[in-house]
């Protein structure tokens, strides 16, 4: 699909503000984390104005954000998104970065980002975290019309480049920047396995907030001929159920997810960690990790 904005090769960052389009800490939510972590990086080259934040909530949410953020999107409001963009174009927002992912946004398939889209009057970078083949119809539209306002696309893997090649959006508009990861001194694994008490054991990990998209029970499931072969295997599922899972259908994944630890007798392989992990004590778990399990 063509686009009728201009990518951004010759954009001036002099004293230019970026306006962040996301969730947001305190709201426990992967994304709102990135972003976090995206803002302060930029913030800490001193390159731009201080960054603004529009942040996104669920329905009824009320949070204490930090002074970053300057307006919040009530997700299922359209008239929220409306009032969002006539703030942007007012302001002294010189770009723009939407974080998507299906789910994030109101309507079918996410749909009210686009009346923010559609009448925004300054450059779009889109951050696209969820990317999947064979999109419905609806999704599909969605997906294109937020392309065609986007004067870039970032992406974290070539694979989400092909998908988004195979939707027709020209690769020209499209980077690829893998996602980060905290600085911090590599150790080796036995230090921080003894403090968590892992001591002599093979780490697998998976860690985010847990919904049904991320496939663990294939992990799970993976595991019976493994452990026969390496007995000191143990995986850690670290993180709590989605809020917004939790919201619909409670525990339901999770319990799912033992009950099949339980058929398959691997108690002693499986461990659960149901809470949200701060930063600091996530990164002791990621160097403990000997193979870490993407979803």
């Amino acid at each position: 699909m063509q686009t009728s904005k201009q990518k951004l090769s010759l954009f001036n960052v002099d004293e230019k503000r970026i306006a962040y389009v996301s969730t947001y800490p305190p709201r426990e939510c992967g994304i709102a984390n990135y972003t976090k972590d995206l803002v302060d990086a930029i913030d800490g080259l001193h390159e731009f104005k201080s960054s603004v934040v529009i942040a996104i909530n669920e329905k009824g949410g009320i949070y204490k954000y930090d002074r970053r953020v300057r307006f919040q999107i009530e997700r299922d409001s359209i008239d929220d998104y409306v009032q969002a963009v006539r703030y942007v174009n007012l302001s002294e927002v010189d770009l723009i970065n939407l974080q998507h992912t299906f789910g994030l946004f109101g309507g079918e398939w996410g749909e009210y980002i686009n009346s923010f889209l559609e009448d925004l009057q300054k450059p779009v970078v889109t951050t696209l975290h969820t990317i999947v083949p064979n999109f419905g119809p609806t999704a599909q539209t969605v997906l294109e019309s937020i392309a065609y306002h986007s004067a870039s696309i970032v992406v974290m893997t070539t694979t989400a480049l092909q998908l988004l090649k195979s939707y027709n959006i020209k690769r020209e508009k499209i980077d690829v920047i893998p996602h980060g990861c905290p600085d911090v001194p590599f150790v080796t694994s036995e230090r921080p396995k003894t403090s968590l008490g892992l001591r002599n054991r093979i780490v697998l990990s998976t860690f985010g907030l847990i919904n049904r998209r991320k496939g663990i029970q294939h992990a799970i499931r993976a595991l019976p001929s493994l452990v026969k072969k390496e007995p000191r295997i143990l995986y850690l599922i670290i993180g709590e159920t989605h809020p917004e899972v939790r919201k619909t259908e409670g525990e339901r994944y999770r319990k799912r997810l033992m009950r099949l630890v339980d058929e398959l007798q691997l108690g002693k392989h499986v461990r659960f960690y149901n809470r949200f992990i701060p930063k600091r004590e996530l990164i002791r778990y990621l160097q403990a990790t000997d193979i870490y399990i993407t979803p």
